[in-house]
């Protein structure tokens, strides 16, 4: 065996397995990255430049409401600060009453 080229194998085959992990672990992120935005930006619609935030209302409260969706805005046009307000009036209504 030619000891030279031993070593330029062996660092290739670790740099192969090395990225290999890197995009593994980089595709585990985005995945769970994806999940939680969707989960954060379920309640969110834009409506022209503006974002709102709708909820539906369960059928069994819908009448007590008077309505079968929560829709209010949310007013702002920047998506960082439409999670954070949609968030945090998610968290107001979930409250006992």
């Amino acid at each position: 065996m030619n000891p030279a080229k031993y070593p330029s194998e062996s660092t290739s085959y670790n740099e192969n397995r090395l990225s290999s992990v890197v995009q593994n672990t980089r595709e585990s992120m985005l995945f769970a990255l994806s999940a939680a935005v969707s989960i954060k930006t379920r309640y969110i619609e834009k409506r022209g430049n503006v974002y709102q935030f709708v909820m539906r209302v369960p059928t069994d409260l819908a009448e007590r409401f008077g309505r079968d969706r929560i829709r209010e805005s949310l007013k702002t046009n920047d998506s960082k600060e439409a999670i954070s307000k949609a968030n945090a009036r998610l968290w107001r209504l979930s409250k006992p009453l």
